[in-house]
C-alpha cells in the first residue's frame, strides 16, 4: 500500500503538466466567475463561447479543491486533491473486500489489482484535469458501494451519486442501479435532484441552455483523429463501432524499435488492460444480478455514441463510469466461486495486467 502511495505521489508531482483547468475553474469560482480568465496552462480543450473560455467537464472536482486554491498552496491543489482521492479509493477497495468476507491478503490483492491492473492506473498516476474526473468518479463510486454494503443510508448514497453526477453525467446514470435496490427513493433521489438542478443552472448561466455542457464549442481543440467524427455530431450511432473497437478489441501498436509496442492513445481493450476481468465469464455473469448489466448497458449508450474515445489514454478510461459496479459484483462472485481464496490464475492475470500497464505507461512517448 505504501508503494502504491509513493508511486501516486511521484508521478503526480514529477510528471510535467500544464493542464490545470479544474484548478483554474476553482480559482474562477472563488472570484465569482464561471470562465477561465487566463490562457496558457488553463486554456487547452476549453469551450470558447462569446469570447470566454469555459471548462466543459463537470464542476464538482473544482468545487472540492476550492479550499485548497483559497489557501494558495505552493503544491498544486489539483495534485493534492487527486492524490488524496486515489489514496481514499485504495482504502475503500480494501475495506469493501473485507466487508464482503474476503481475507486480508486477498483484499490487498483486489486493491492492487484494481488500482494498478486496470485503466484506473493511468488516470491515478498521470496528472491532468481530464483524468481527475475519472479519479473522483471512481472514488465516489466506492464510497456509495461501501455504504450500500454496510449501513445503507440512502441519503448518503444519494450524496455520493450527486457528486458523481456533477463530475460525469454518464456515470451519474448509475443512480438507476440503486433505484432497483431500494424502495426509499425519496431519500436516495433528494440530493441527486438538487445536484441536477445545480448543474442545469450552471450550464444555463454559461451557455444559455440547461442541457448544454459546452462540448460543441471545443472545435478548435479537436485532434485530427476525431475531426471527421466531430463534424458528424457529438453523439451519433455512427460512433458506436469506433468506441466498441477501442473498448473491447484494440491493442497496443507495434513499432520497429524499442520498446517494440506502444500505447495507442485512442484507447486499448479492457481485456488487455485488465485480463483478469475474463473471470466474469467463468463465474457466469448472466446468472445473478441481471439488473447490474442492464444499468451497465444504459451507461454505455451515451459513451458508445460519443464522437471521442477518451484520447489520450492508457486503456479505455470512459469505462470507469461503470467498472466499479462490475468490480463490486465480481468480488462477490469470486468469493462465492472460490471460498478458499483467489485462485492462482486470477493472481497471474493480475500480475500480467500490472506489468503490461506499467510497461506501456513508462515507455510511452507522444
Amino acid at each position: 500500500m505504501w508503494l502504491l502511495a509513493a508511486m501516486v505521489f511521484a508521478f503526480n508531482t514529477g510528471i510535467p503538466n500544464t493542464h490545470y483547468q479544474d484548478e483554474g475553474l476553482a480559482a474562477a469560482l472563488l472570484r465569482g466567475e464561471l470562465y477561465l480568465n487566463n490562457t496558457g496552462k488553463n486554456f487547452f480543450d476549453t469551450a470558447v463561447y462569446k469570447g470566454k473560455a469555459y471548462w466543459p467537464l463537470g464542476v464538482y472536482p473544482s468545487v472540492l479543491m476550492m479550499p485548497l486554491v483559497w489557501t494558495k498552496s505552493t503544491v498544486s491543489p489539483q495534485n493534492i486533491l487527486k492524490m488524496a482521492v486515489v489514496g481514499l479509493t485504495g482504502l475503500l477497495i480494501y475495506l469493501t473486500a473485507r466487508v464482503r468476507g474476503i481475507s486480508k491478503s486477498d483484499s490487498f490483492w483486489w486493491m492492487v489489482t484494481i488500482c494498478l491492473g486496470s485503466v484506473y492506473m493511468s488516470v491515478a498516476l498521470f496528472p491532468s484535469s481530464w483524468f481527475l474526473a475519472q479519479v473522483v468518479v471512481t472514488g465516489w463510486w466506492w464510497l456509495a458501494i461501501l455504504e450500500y454494503l454496510t449501513l445503507r443510508r440512502w441519503w448518503l448514497m444519494g450524496l455520493w451519486m450527486g457528486g458523481i453526477m456533477l463530475t460525469r453525467m454518464t456515470a451519474g446514470l448509475g443512480l438507476i442501479y440503486w433505484l432497483g435496490k431500494t424502495k426509499k427513493w425519496g431519500a436516495l433521489l433528494l440530493i441527486p435532484i438538487i445536484c441536477a438542478g445545480i448543474y442545469g443552472g450552471y450550464n444555463y448561466l454559461r451557455f444559455g441552455r440547461m442541457w448544454d455542457q459546452g462540448y460543441r464549442y471545443q472545435s478548435r481543440w479537436v485532434p485530427a483523429e476525431f475531426r471527421a467524427a466531430f463534424e458528424t455530431g457529438l453523439f451519433s450511432r455512427r460512433h458506436v463501432p469506433q468506441n466498441l473497437h477501442y473498448m473491447f478489441a484494440a491493442g497496443p501498436k507495434l513499432i520497429s524499435g524499442w520498446p517494440y509496442v506502444k500505447m495507442d492513445p485512442m484507447g486499448m481493450s479492457i481485456w488487455i488492460s485488465s485480463p483478469w476481468l475474463l473471470y466474469i465469464f467463468l463465474v457466469k455473469w448472466w446468472k445473478g444480478d441481471v439488473w447490474l448489466w442492464v444499468v451497465v448497458g444504459i451507461i454505455l449508450i451515451p459513451i458508445l455514441g460519443y464522437f471521442g474515445t477518451g484520447w489520450v489514454q492508457w486503456g479505455y478510461r470512459y469505462a470507469l463510469d461503470f467498472l466499479p459496479l462490475v468490480w463490486m459484483w465480481l468480488m462477490g462472485k469470486m468469493k462465492e466461486r472460490y471460498p478458499a481464496g483467489l485462485p492462482a490464475g486470477f493472481k497471474v492475470l493480475s500480475v500480467v495486467a500490472i506489468t503490461t500497464n506499467m510497461f506501456l505507461f513508462l515507455t510511452w512517448r507522444p
